[in-house]
């Protein structure tokens, strides 16, 4: 076969890919111009479940400030707990402090999936006042709301989850252990240098070994600080 005819059939296929590729990335983007927003925070208020849903992903993705009282609205009185866990995992990714009261209110909710978001989301909005109900949730029965719990008290400064988080460090699932020793390289103890570093041959991929070490460090200067 002709090297012209051989490119041609290597050429085409990738341009092909190429073109879909970028007709996505203007798709999104054109989807997120602010009367698309706008109408997002709309659909917040949408009889449609799954319209709310969506739009608390979408809007919680965005970053979107201006949706934080309906966000709340939602974390609050939804009627269904997946809308209010996404709710209130979209309210973690915008980090507005004036959720934090919200978020925490949620830690008491009955559904496992709404306590596990409002877990996460109090630790990146940096609520400390949600430090004393996370503490009472270190013993919950669902094993994601104890790891999510214990990395957010790490996130808020508190080692009470440590035995969690430790144990969470060895598991075999790569993203669990990754978030596990991001949070002991926040509270760990120095004894837990070595037990990280002795995790760095485990087959968990690309940077996990540097993860362990740089946690690690992190743990040794937080104990020589302290001296």
């Amino acid at each position: 076969m002709p090297t012209r005819q051989i490119l041609s059939f290597i050429l085409l296929p990738c341009a092909i890919i190429l073109v879909l590729l970028l007709a996505g990335v203007v798709q999104y983007y054109a989807f997120m111009r602010p009367k698309d927003l706008d109408r997002l925070r709309k659909d917040l208020e949408s009889p449609s479940e799954g319209e709310r849903y969506n739009a608390a992903i979408w809007l919680g993705g965005r970053g979107d400030v201006p949706s934080v009282p309906a966000l709340i609205r939602r974390l609050e009185g939804d009627p269904s707990p997946r809308v209010r866990a996404q709710a209130a995992c979209a309210l973690g990714l915008i980090r507005d402090p004036s959720a934090a009261p919200a978020l925490v209110a949620a830690l008491s909710h009955p559904d496992p999936e709404v306590v596990q978001k409002a877990a996460w989301a109090v630790g990146q909005v940096g609520a400390k006042e949600a430090r004393p109900r996370l503490a009472e949730l270190l013993d919950h029965e669902t094993a994601d709301v104890r790891w999510n719990v214990a990395v957010a008290l790490a996130r808020l400064g508190d080692a009470s989850g440590l035995p969690v988080l430790r144990a969470l460090s060895e598991a075999e699932n790569h993203d669990a252990a990754f978030t596990a020793v991001r949070a002991l390289a926040l509270v760990g103890e120095p004894a837990d240098a070595a037990k990280l570093r002795a995790l760095a041959g485990r087959e968990h991929g690309r940077g996990w070994a540097e993860l362990v070490e740089s946690a690690a460090r992190e743990i040794e200067r937080r104990a020589e600080g302290k001296k």
